[in-house]
């Protein structure tokens, strides 16, 4: 399902806008160089020069009768017609008139560059149909290139047709065709490929937009357990994406009550220092909930050990084994997680979940995967946050922030 609240996501940051910059002219802005210059009268030069002024400033009824002007110019030549043409050209195409390009192509007159420019100039009119149509033209001279099939997958987009989107761009995988297959299925609420293309679009970027809108996702999964909302607020502070206020509350706040009550003070107590440290955990009621953090984490650490002896079944030293990886000791956090997992267990999800965890506090990203990947797809709300994670332990880590939000100011 997707809510109000993921809507804010926006399709606009994800989607790429094509290149509609037009052949030889338009892609560069046309100016009329020395060379140039040195080839035309002062009577076509300068009209010309008045038009691309004007074109630039979007007047293009008063440049293309600049155009004109430099067209009634008597003698002209060989070159100075070529000039005109390429300015008339220019013009109509920047004011998104494709007229002039249907025509030549009508009149067998048509070349690969005057295919190109009538497609760009049928989407700057916003003629989607058109440039829908306009594929097999530009393939018939042989112009189409990765911007051309980018902008006709936008016009599928822009027309309201999600499921032409995704299937013209189906095999490719560069990132503005990514971008529009995420937003496609947006539209589509088509959640499969929504995860996938944020699982490519992650991969490929790191980039904290799609990390929040993948995490998004999955906290709209209700009802969420608390080990699952505590897990999605770790991939949060991973992935810096935590956010400064959420229900009157900030994620780091939330990340250590859950810690707390779950029996790892800890771990509590390490984030809430990093959220004072970014200014972001502040007053009365943070300095309250540090103080109880530390109360708890320091009765736990005195009697981990027994805690630790005490642990006869599996799930039990698989949290005990969490519980050392709130204190920073992750080696011995890993073997009580393996060991409790060896033994067997009844919370597949939770055991697995710490696994992971624990391989990436060592660094091993690649056994981090596995044990990611080892929650079973029958828990549909555990596997895909466990997903996310497989992810993360597939991404390059240096792409995704650490770097706390910084606190709003009121």
């Amino acid at each position: 399902m997707i809510t109000g609240k993921l809507r804010a996501f926006s399709i606009a940051l994800l989607l790429g806008t094509a290149a509609v910059g037009l052949d030889g002219l338009a892609g560069h802005g046309y100016v009329i160089g020395t060379a140039e210059a040195a080839s035309v009268r002062s009577a076509v030069g300068k009209p010309l020069q008045q038009a691309q002024e004007l074109a630039a400033k979007g007047d293009y009824k008063g440049a293309l009768a600049a155009v004109n002007q430099a067209e009634a110019a008597p003698n002209r030549t060989a070159d100075e017609n070529k000039i005109i043409d390429q300015m008339r050209n220019y013009v109509m195409a920047k004011s998104g008139n494709a007229a002039v390009y249907e025509q030549q192509i009508a009149a067998g007159k048509g070349n690969a560059s005057v295919a190109r420019n009538m497609i760009r100039a049928h989407y700057m009119q916003k003629q989607y149909s058109k440039v829908i149509a306009d594929a097999a033209v530009v393939k018939r001279f042989g112009a189409m290139d990765s911007s051309i099939q980018t902008l006709i997958a936008q016009a599928y987009f822009l027309s309201g047709d999600y499921a032409g989107t995704i299937r013209y761009l189906k095999g490719r995988s560069d990132l503005d065709s990514l971008k529009l297959i995420y937003g496609a299925a947006f539209k589509l609420h088509d959640m499969d490929a929504i995860q996938s293309s944020l699982e490519q679009l992650i991969l490929a970027t790191g980039n904290v937009d799609y990390w929040r809108g993948g995490i998004e996702i999955a906290e709209h999964q209700r009802p969420l357990t608390d080990h699952e909302t505590l897990d999605l607020l770790r991939l949060r502070l991973l992935t810096g994406t935590m956010r400064p206020t959420q229900g009157g509350d900030d994620d780091y706040s939330q990340l250590a009550q859950i810690a707390i009550q779950l029996g790892f003070p800890g771990e509590a107590q390490a984030v809430l220092q990093k959220g004072m440290d970014a200014k972001i955990v502040a007053g009365e009621r943070a300095n309250r909930l540090m103080n109880m953090a530390a109360a708890a984490a320091a009765k736990q650490k005195s009697a981990l050990a027994q805690q630790e002896a005490a642990a006869k079944t599996g799930d039990d030293m698989v949290k005990v084994g969490e519980a050392y990886a709130g204190f920073g000791d992750y080696d011995k956090a890993l073997t009580l997680i393996q060991a409790g997992i060896k033994k067997g267990v009844t919370k597949t999800y939770d055991a697995q979940m710490a696994l992971g965890q624990a391989y990436l506090n060592k660094g091993q990203r690649e056994a981090a995967a596995k044990a990611f990947a080892a929650v079973p797809k029958t828990d549909a709300k555990g596997w895909n946050i466990a997903h996310l994670f497989n992810i993360y332990a597939r991404s390059n880590a240096s792409q995704a922030s650490n770097t706390p939000p910084r606190k709003k100011k009121h």
